[in-house]
C-alpha cells in the first residue's frame, strides 16, 4: 500500500512550528495532543487527496491512504471540537484558504509564491486555535506570534526560491534581500530589538550563503530546519 506521505520538508515546518508555538505559549493540556495528532493526519490526507485531483488514473491507489488519514484525523478532532465549539469559526476562515490551495494544485501551480503565502496564513491560524484550546480566548500575544510566524515563513519561501526555482533571477533576489533586511532594521528603528533577534538567523543565512553556488535541496532543507528551530526557541523564550 502506498501511504502518500507528504515530502515537502518546508510544509512540515510550516505545520509543526505554529502548532508547537500555539501549544507551548500557554499551559498545554491533553486536548492539544489530540488536536496535534488530528491536524497532522488531516495534513497527511492532503497528499493522496491531491492525487485525486491531478492524477485521476491513480485514484484507486490513493483512496486507502486518504480514508485512513482523513477518518482517523476527524475522529481525533471530534472531542476537541465538542469541548471547544468556537474552533468552528477558525475552520470557516481556513476553508477558503484551503480551497485556494486546491485551485493552485488543480492548475499545477503549487510552487507559486501566492500559493505558499496562502498556506502559510492557513497554518499560522492553527497557532491561534492551539492558544484557544489552552485559555479559551485569544490574547494579543497570540496574534503577535501568529504574525511573526507568517513573516518568518514568507522569508523562508523567499530564501528557498532564490536558490532553487528563482535561481539567477536578480529581481527576485533583490526583493528577498529587502524583505529580510526590513525585519532586522525596522524593529531596531522602533525600539524592538527582540524582533530583530528572532529573525537574525534568517537574515544571516540569507546574506551569507553565496547565491552563485549550487546547493543541494537537502542542504537547503537542513539549514531551514535549523532556522525553524531557532525561530521556535527564540519566540518561546521571549513570548511564553
Amino acid at each position: 500500500m502506498n501511504w502518500f506521505i507528504p515530502k515537502e520538508h518546508g510544509a512540515w515546518a510550516m505545520l509543526f512550528v505554529p502548532l508547537l508555538l500555539g501549544t507551548f505559549l500557554y499551559e498545554p493540556n491533553g486536548y492539544h495532543l489530540l488536536f496535534f495528532m488530528s491536524i497532522t493526519l488531516l495534513y497527511m490526507a492532503t497528499s493522496p487527496f491531491l492525487v485525486f485531483i491531478r492524477k485521476p488514473k491513480r485514484r484507486k491507489e490513493a483512496q486507502p491512504a486518504f480514508l485512513i488519514y482523513a477518518v482517523t484525523g476527524i475522529l481525533l478532532l471530534v472531542p476537541v471540537v465538542i469541548k471547544f465549539p468556537f474552533l468552528f469559526v477558525f475552520f470557516i476562515i481556513v476553508f477558503p484558504l484551503f480551497t485556494l490551495n486546491i485551485m493552485f494544485a488543480k492548475v499545477k501551480q503549487e510552487r507559486a509564491f501566492l500559493n505558499d503565502v496562502v498556506a502559510i496564513v492557513a497554518f499560522s491560524i492553527l497557532l491561534l486555535m492551539c492558544t484557544y484550546i489552552a485559555v479559551e480566548e485569544i490574547p494579543i500575544t497570540a496574534f503577535i506570534v501568529a504574525g511573526l510566524s507568517i513573516v518568518f515563513f514568507i522569508g523562508s519561501v523567499f530564501h528557498v526560491k532564490v536558490f532553487i526555482r528563482e535561481r539567477g533571477n536578480s529581481s527576485f533576489l533583490r526583493w528577498a534581500r529587502v524583505y529580510h533586511s526590513i525585519w532586522i532594521i525596522g524593529p531596531l528603528l522602533v525600539g524592538l530589538p527582540v524582533i530583530s533577534l528572532i529573525f537574525s538567523f534568517s537574515f544571516l543565512k540569507h546574506w551569507l550563503m553565496p547565491v552563485k553556488q549550487r546547493f543541494k535541496p537537502i542542504t537547503i532543507g537542513i539549514i531551514e530546519i535549523g532556522n525553524s528551530l531557532f525561530f521556535l526557541g527564540a519566540v518561546l523564550v521571549f513570548f511564553s
